[in-house]
């Protein structure tokens, strides 16, 4: 994304074409204007002179195709411009680096690799499960952004977010392969075992734009994922790795993918009250080949993830950047002070009861077509209902679920 702001006019006599010549530009010049958003941008300048537009642009657009990808701020008085220009190639991941992870990934017993936006790339998940099958390795995310690895894979052991718990399969590995996560566990929750091989592939390893992040990697390496996952996986086909080895852990990793399927599928009975687990998995239902998914759930962003279950690369996105729901400040303060205050009270003023009328309101902003499920409702009839209007009727639609 390329963001071109004006700037007022720095002329006011007709020095030049586009002097200032109303009032208004007297009174909105912001000082540092750039300012208001770096800490946001991969890249921000200002146009001074149009002999070096072309350079500007060109220069700001790399920065935006490039991995890691970004917003860039231009600003100029007066002047939009525009001008194309070609992506930076990205980094590889060298041969014998490739050849050095495949034989790690093949002497290891309980090989894992987590991951959280690899997916970006459609590229990298179809390299990823190729990988998987050749060395027998499992996948688990953390606080994923896309569909990493299709959710009916042997070797998908599902996601974490801020779980207040050890997850058992990072635990369990001797061998973690980092691949394009920014946050790939948080230490005083779930960490691997000290034992644990520890690598790090991404396009940004040093992860510049935080000041402070470490997992302590025995080694890391800058590379585009799509191609890294590739490289690995053609190193390894060249090592012959040991038939029976390669079948225990394929074997153990199906065990484990096919045990939290189940765990996934019990959820989604229905017990008392309406649970996020019943309309996700009723909406999954409605799903095609073509269906996109732009999900917000905050603190229900795990339900949401295990309850789709993603089958197609590309087909599932999360915001990715920091986000926030009325029910993630009560999160935050019980994990850091279960028996505090907040345990204790009845009301933190973080509720939307009573709760607006959703349907109203879509319907006022552009004539949407609404529906409420609850408990006594059947999912299944009424989300059948809602996507015949918005196939039929191209309709936006929304449906509020009353949980609890």
């Amino acid at each position: 994304m390329l963001i071109f702001a004006g700037s007022s006019p720095f002329t006011q006599q007709g020095e030049m074409l586009g002097s200032r010549n109303e009032f208004i530009q007297r009174i909105q010049y912001v000082h540092d204007q750039r300012g208001l958003v770096r800490g946001y941008m991969r890249y921000d300048n200002e146009i001074r002179t149009g002999a070096n537009v072309k350079q500007v642009v060109h220069r700001a657009i790399q920065f935006a195709k490039s991995d890691p990808k970004g917003p860039v701020y231009l600003m100029a008085p007066r002047e939009v411009l525009e001008a194309p220009c070609e992506p930076v190639t990205p980094p590889a991941l060298a041969a014998q680096d490739a050849r050095f992870l495949a034989e790690r990934l093949a002497a290891a017993k309980r090989p894992l690799i987590v991951t959280s936006y690899l997916g970006r790339n459609t590229a990298a998940v179809a390299a990823l499960e190729v990988l998987c099958t050749q060395a027998g390795v499992g996948v688990v995310e953390s606080v994923p952004s896309y569909v990493d690895l299709p959710h009916d894979s042997p070797f998908y052991l599902g996601n974490y977010w801020n779980n207040p718990e050890q997850n058992a399969d990072l635990a369990a590995a001797d061998l973690v392969l980092v691949v394009d996560s920014d946050v790939p566990w948080i230490p005083i929750k779930s960490k691997p075992s000290d034992s644990a091989e520890i690598y790090d592939i991404a396009i940004d390893p040093l992860k510049e734009q935080m000041p402070l992040w470490y997992i302590e990697p025995h080694r890391s390496f800058r590379a585009d994922a799509a191609q890294a996952l590739q490289a690995i996986g053609e190193a390894l086909a060249a090592l012959a790795p040991d038939a029976d080895a390669l079948a225990e852990k394929t074997g153990h990793y199906a065990a484990r993918g096919a045990a939290r399927r189940a765990r996934v599928a019990q959820e989604e009975t229905q017990g008392a009250g309406l649970t996020t687990a019943c309309p996700i998995a009723a909406l999954r239902g409605q799903f095609d080949d073509q269906t996109i998914v732009m999900d917000e759930g905050i603190t229900n962003y795990r339900p949401v993830f295990d309850h789709l279950a993603p089958a197609h690369a590309g087909s599932m996105f999360a915001s990715g950047g920091g986000s926030l729901g009325w029910n993630a400040p009560r999160h935050s303060a019980l994990a850091v002070h279960p028996d505090g205050y907040a345990s204790k009270a009845n009301d933190l003023d973080l509720s939307f009861s009573p709760a607006p009328d959703y349907g109203a309101i879509a319907a006022a902003s552009g004539g949407a077509a609404t529906f409420v499920v609850d408990h006594d409702s059947d999912l299944d009839a009424v989300l059948s209902q809602a996507f015949a209007v918005l196939t039929n009727e191209h309709r936006t639609v929304v449906v509020e679920a009353r949980l609890g």
